[in-house]
């Protein structure tokens, strides 16, 4: 019966599009290997607007003028386009057959150049975490996920959350986007990267060196960008998942394990699209955090975009984020409570004034609060710590493009309000005004220059400037050299002006330093790349970065009073090597091998905690049929000096011994039953490594999720 109407509407369509054209280009569309139709397949012809996606059945019907020769463009997720020429009249449908990419190498990239580029055409050299990893990777969070890549390192930090460290670089110098706009909330002036749930996520972009020029405060040595998905896949997906350790998986005990319950629903009604996440996570005897000994973590987020095409060159898209997290601890000496919220509403408004201009508008608010609370065994408070951070942002910028170049600029004006029990009078203000320009041109033929500059005023500091200059040659169809020079700034914190607060137990007091002047980078890349089109891309890159006038610790002598100043360079320097292979429309591998050599120039000590050598290897595999899949990760972090923290005394210090080098591996799996059901599995830590000083402190786990889709297939993300 279903086959009869889907027939029945083909011939109606090509019935009334007969009356408005003289002939039409049929076709179906095939997948090359196993031979099946392919739904929602985009055919366009091309030059023009005019074009369809296939139906169920793989087929497809397009209006065309008779006595013409049309190029058809056909591009569909996850598979090779192709170009198809087709003289008109086209007596025989076409039978058009699609390659699958297993290995996304083509994917389109923002974050370098704040327009979307092919990944292989950016001259900023960029690494990108697809969505196939992500949905292979079985992290749950942007946390763990990182902490699989090799020049990445992540951490607990003491007060909970994970901390990630770039090229060896303390996180506070990473700027963290979320769909390219800062994260509002920080605790010690780093994000806690894993407040952020896997489930919404498209993809994440890293650009290593200094990129201020385009993003302003805090990108000093990288920028890590968290795009969250876009598409309307016109279903609801729900999802439960239990992780537990050796000896407590038990997902009926409600005293062990983690538990993770999601929910996903998206649709379109005519120009309207919406997409709404949610995401519950409770954890029970969290022990990878040593010094906080956390018993019980709640995180709930929420998050919805509405996506509205007003007319054909004008478009509304609404963004809202909530995330709330309580973390608690019990101890026979008092227990501790942590509250976090985090909310988010944003408004982006992008008008095609032309074929060249493009003119976007956008608006934000946000703000964190972070509450914690000291108790006493007996349930009376002992202290209550109280945190609030809002930011208000208004942004315009523009956009003209050619065949040859594009011409971006743009301007953003800010107001941020900070409000602490450990600052002076209690709340803090700033009002801040940039304003960017980039150019990015050809000036002949395989060479590619983007050169930038941006003005930061505000109300603490005089203007900073941050200037880029990126280039790439192009050497035959395959080689690519890429250099880049920029400058980065960070903004001193609220906290590093302001603060003014006696830690009793331990007898001191801190207090800001309002004059401090804002922390600056001058660094540069060069790298060169390999890429045979479908098949493997090899990279090699070298960064050097110079840090000036970076904020430290300060003790007041013969006082017991600690402040904050300004203090000489320190160097970063490192090399990385990075592999993509599509080894077979089954297998897909990827690796990276990383070299970082951090120095304090005043005393030529190597920085604490810096991890010399880290590799890492990923291997996936995708039987026939999509039906199961799998993959092993292997992360290698070579012997260092680690950092060891004294609780009695809050401090750190690096040991006197190495610790030695660490092998780390996970195994994941993912098998459909059917079209709405799918199971999920995996082991991390297969080996079992532990390590009572430094962590993991929880040795080999697994995790078990089952997941239900309705209206539409899982395997498609």
């Amino acid at each position: 019966m279903i086959k009869h109407i889907v027939t029945f509407t083909l011939i109606a369509i090509a019935s009334h599009t007969a009356l408005f054209s003289d002939e039409l280009i049929t076709g179906t569309i095939l997948d090359a290997r196993r031979g099946e139709p392919l739904e929602n397949v985009n055919v366009l012809i091309q030059g023009t607007q005019q074009g369809t996606a296939t139906d169920k059945a793989g087929r497809f019907i397009i209006p065309a003028e008779s006595n013409d020769t049309l190029v058809l463009n056909i591009s569909h997720i996850g598979y090779e386009s192709k170009v198809v020429p087709v003289a008109v009249p086209e007596i025989v449908p076409l039978v058009i057959k699609l390659t699958e990419t297993f290995f996304e190498m083509n994917s389109v990239v923002i974050t370098a150049t704040r327009t979307p580029k092919i990944l292989q055409n950016v001259p900023v050299a960029t690494e990108i975490i697809t969505s196939d990893e992500i949905y292979t990777s079985g992290a749950r969070d942007v946390g763990e996920l990182l902490s699989q890549r090799s020049g990445v390192s992540v951490s607990s930090s003491v007060a909970g959350g994970s901390i990630v460290n770039l090229m060896g670089m303390d996180s506070k110098y990473i700027l963290i986007l979320v769909d390219g706009q800062p994260v509002v909330g920080k605790f010690n002036s780093r994000v806690s990267l894993d407040q952020f749930p896997t489930n919404n996520i498209q993809r994440v972009e890293i650009i290593k060196g200094p990129n201020s020029s385009l993003y302003g405060s805090e990108a000093m040595g990288g920028v890590i960008n968290i795009i969250t998905r876009n598409e309307i896949a016109k279903q609801f997906t729900t999802s439960f998942r239990y992780d537990g350790g050796d000896g407590t998986f038990n997902p009926a005990d409600l005293g062990i394990g983690n538990r993770s319950l999601k929910a996903e629903y998206s649709n379109d009604y005519h120009s309207l699209k919406y997409l709404f996440n949610i995401q519950g996570d409770f954890i029970n005897v969290d022990q990878t955090k040593e010094y906080i000994e956390l018993d019980d973590v709640g995180k709930n987020s929420v998050s919805g975009k509405i996506d509205w095409e007003m007319t054909d060159r004008q478009r509304l898209k609404n963004a809202l984020s909530l995330f709330k997290d309580t973390e608690s601890s019990h101890t026979s000496t008092g227990n501790t409570k942590t509250i976090i919220d985090r909310k988010l509403i944003s408004l982006t408004h992008n008008w095609d004034i032309s074929s060249n201009w493009i003119l976007t508008q956008f608006a934000r608010y946000s703000d964190y609060s972070r509450q914690y609370r000291q108790i006493y065994p007996w349930g009376e408070i002992k202290s209550v710590n109280n945190t609030l951070e809002a930011e208000s942002e208004y942004e315009i910028s523009g956009v003209y493009s050619t065949a040859t170049c594009t011409f971006n600029v743009g301007g953003e004006a800010g107001y941020a309000r900070y409000e602490s029990d450990r600052i002076s009078h209690g709340s803090q203000t700033l009002r801040s005004n940039s304003l960017y320009v980039q150019y990015d041109f050809n000036p002949v033929k395989r060479l590619n220059l983007v050169i930038g500059n941006r003005l930061d005023d505000n109300s603490e500091i005089p203007l900073v400037y941050s200037p880029r200059v990126a280039a790439m040659v192009s050497i035959g169809a395959r080689w690519k050299i890429r250099a880049m020079w920029g400058n980065g700034f960070r903004m001193p914190t609220f906290m590093d002006r302001y603060i003014d607060w006696s830690h009793i137990q331990f007898g001191y007091h801190v207090i800001g330093n309002p004059d401090l002047k804002p922390e600056q980078s001058n660094g540069y890349t060069f790298g060169v790349e390999y890429y045979h089109p479908g098949v493997y891309r090899v990279s090699t890159m070298i960064y050097r970065t110079y840090f000036d006038n970076m904020i430290s610790d300060y003790s007041i002598p013969n006082t017991n009073v600690l402040t904050y100043k300004n203090i000489d360079e320190v160097r970063y320097t490192g090399v990385e090597l990075q592999g993509y292979w599509n080894v077979s429309p089954e297998w897909v591998a990827n690796w990276g091998l990383n070299y970082v050599d951090n120095t304090d120039l005043k005393t030529g000590e190597v920085l604490p905690n810096t991890q010399p050598f880290s590799g890492n290897l990923q291997l996936r595999h995708r039987h026939s049929g999509n039906r199961f899949q799998y993959s092993f990760k292997l992360k290698w972090i070579g012997s260092y000096y680690p950092m060891e923290y004294i609780p009695d005394t809050n401090e750190f210090y690096t040991a006197d011994q190495k610790r030695n080098s660490q092998y780390f591996l996970d195994y994941s799996a993912k098998f459909q039953f059917t079209h709405s059901l799918q199971l999920e599995g995996g082991i991390k830590n297969m080996t079992n490594y532990t390590n009572s000083n430094y962590g993991p402190f929880i040795g080999r786990t697994y995790y078990m999720e089952l997941v239900l889709t309705l209206n539409g297939v899982n395997n498609e993300k």
